[in-house]
């Protein structure tokens, strides 16, 4: 596709959304190209259509062939491809200074919602350093968020794991928090299947994992009135999908089946505060109360950890004749220096290139990396 007749799609779609008038009431926000391309391979928008589906990133041939075949269904922001996108700083200072993002954001009506999910890569560069941006844009705007960071894997370069802490701890220095985090060779190792009993293979449980948040009508903002009283930056997932009862036989069953396929590397045994989240077919609902579930959830998780919180939020029950269950648990109080740490420690080679060759100053690093080792 040429420039030319890019220009004529954008004003056309531009048109179409001023024609139609739609206010969303939540949106879901992808930022940088790994997650663009996980998240355009799922079936998200058959979601409701309160629901802004908004990509930020750059465009490539394969993302702008899904993106014509879907321009009912979402919007997409593209990044100024003529700056340096190595690092994260040079990405968020940029985007910073000239401010044209938020008037791309304030045309898709991202500043209307009432709460957003945002879920990033953060090694690359446009990735690092559009996430603490837009988190902080939409604290700015008083909407209820969640950032979702998808942190490296310990064989990425040392350039990886600098913008990675960079980007996070820039979000915790402006307040923006919690982050749940995710590792990204745990999100590849990922196996599972889903509702209708398909094999789910890697960052393909991304999708499911929004899905599942999405379908919760209020989850973020229920999700930050429980969180806003416990001084914790950093949270992580448990997920199970598909989960058939007559197969897994109890809930208990299914609380077990997260640990073989955890999505961040951290003690459970250290963790303190519980948030749960049960997908359930409609003719479960006497078999798998609230109060039932809760129960089996004490009883699993106090022979891992001493709980200090548990919050079960009230089940999604959904019209399905099967008997597949959905639970998330969103978990908190693990050794948040410790993850952190691992990070500034494999990036140390950066840091120490970056201040020798002057292309970042140490005040500037400091203030960027000013949350590691302290302050958590």
């Amino acid at each position: 596709m040429n420039i030319e007749s890019f220009d004529v799609l954008e004003s056309v779609l531009g048109h179409i959304r001023l024609l139609k008038l739609r206010i969303p009431e939540r949106g879901s926000i992808s930022l940088g190209g790994y997650t663009n391309n996980i998240l355009l391979k799922n079936s998200l928008f058959k979601l409701s259509n309160d629901i802004l589906f908004l990509f930020i990133g750059k465009k490539s041939e394969l993302f702008m062939e899904n993106f014509i075949k879907k321009i009912d269904f979402f919007s997409f922001i593209d990044v100024d491809h003529n700056l340096d996108e190595h690092f994260c700083f040079n990405i968020y200072e940029y985007i910073e200074n000239r401010r044209s993002l938020d008037l791309d954001l304030k045309d898709n009506l991202l500043h209307k919602v009432k709460s957003g999910l945002i879920v990033s890569s953060t090694w690359d560069g446009v990735g690092g350093g559009l996430f603490p941006y837009i988190t902080s844009k939409l604290m700015e705007w008083r909407i209820d968020s969640i950032p979702i960071a998808l942190i490296p894997s310990p064989e990425q370069p040392s350039d990886a794991h600098f913008n990675s802490i960079s980007s996070i701890a820039m979000c915790i220095n402006k307040g923006c928090y919690p982050i749940f985090i995710i590792n990204r060779d745990l999100l590849e190792d990922y196996v599972g299947v889903d509702r209708k009993g398909n094999l789910i293979k890697g960052g393909m449980i991304l999708n499911e994992i929004l899905e599942l948040m999405l379908s919760k009508e209020g989850f973020v903002n229920d999700f930050m009135r429980f969180s806003k009283y416990f001084d914790i930056k950093l949270y992580t997932i448990l997920i199970s999908t598909g989960c058939s009862l007559k197969i897994y036989d109890s809930l208990e069953n299914i609380f077990n089946s997260m640990l073989y396929r955890m999505l961040l590397n951290f003690d459970l045994k250290e963790s303190y505060i519980f948030y749960v989240l049960a997908r359930i077919p409609v003719k479960l609902r006497g078999e798998i109360t609230k109060e039932k579930l809760e129960s089996a959830f004490i009883r699993w998780i106090r022979e891992k950890s001493s709980p200090k919180v548990i919050y079960i939020s009230d089940p999604i029950f959904i019209n399905e004749v099967n008997d597949r269950i959905d639970i998330m648990i969103i978990v908190g109080g693990f050794n948040e220096e410790k993850i952190l740490n691992s990070l500034e420690e494999k990036a140390r080679e950066t840091i120490e290139y970056l201040t020798k060759k002057g292309i970042i100053d140490e005040v500037k690093l400091k203030d960027i990396l000013s949350l590691v080792n302290h302050d958590l």
